[in-house]
């Protein structure tokens, strides 16, 4: 998420609209996935936006690595 620190306003909102598009599947790296998840996870809990809809879409992708992460902790 440090990405999105650098962008402002209006270009943070379409940019977490977009990630919330996002398919990940559970062919993709383990050891990724899991960094993609916990740089998520700092960036929600660090108040990384403030609009209600880029706030859903982040939360969206929460929801979908969480799955496919915890897929692989199981394996």
């Amino acid at each position: 998420m440090r990405v999105l620190t650098l962008w402002i306003g209006e270009e943070r909102k379409v940019l977490c609209s977009m990630l919330g598009k996002l398919h990940i599947t559970s062919d993709a790296e383990g050891d990724k996935l899991r960094e993609l998840y916990d740089c998520l996870c700092e960036g929600l809990s660090g108040k990384l936006v403030s609009d209600a809809l880029s706030k859903a879409s982040l939360n969206k992708l929460e929801q979908s690595l969480s799955k496919v992460v915890g897929q692989f902790e199981n394996e």
